[in-house]
């Protein structure tokens, strides 16, 4: 990962992810049996509901995963990489942070793909979500920036 991003550094702000996306976060989340979907998402999926999924995280991952925008971007080089990567760990980040105080995080598979470039990379983060320092670390270190 190290040598696709070069020298892009995970940097992101709520001022990173487009309207669109802010809309959804804001919305909150909702639970659905075990899942914790985001209220926005999971009032405009319409697949099987529950019974579908052979499990939480895949209800999860089907309902909550998006593509992050990229149609006013270059094609290819840094510029698009580097803002790919702050719209989508922006995104992530606030996310998560509008989890309420009473849910516990869900879990976060992730996948990202620069279409610009013949490889994908695929990032998996196992620990759930509301234990991961990094997600709050880097929205309150950009919040105390600004200040």
């Amino acid at each position: 990962m190290d040598r696709l991003l070069g020298p892009v550094a995970p940097h992101a702000s709520e001022e990173d992810v487009p309207d669109a996306f802010r809309a959804v976060v804001r919305a909150g989340w909702t639970m659905d049996g075990d899942a914790q979907l985001l209220t926005a998402l999971r009032s405009g999926y319409s697949g099987g509901g529950r019974a579908e999924f052979h499990d939480v995280i895949h209800h999860e991952a089907t309902v909550n995963g998006r593509g992050m925008m990229d149609h006013d971007l270059p094609a290819s080089g840094p510029a698009r990489l580097e803002t790919l990567l702050r719209r989508s760990l922006g995104y992530a980040c606030t996310g998560l942070l509008a989890v309420p105080p009473k849910m516990s995080w869900p879990m976060l598979p992730g996948r990202s793909s620069n279409p610009s470039r013949e490889r994908e990379m695929t990032v998996r983060t196992n620990c759930p979500l509301g234990s991961s320092p990094l997600a709050g670390a880097v929205v309150r270190e950009e919040a105390h920036e600004r200040a």
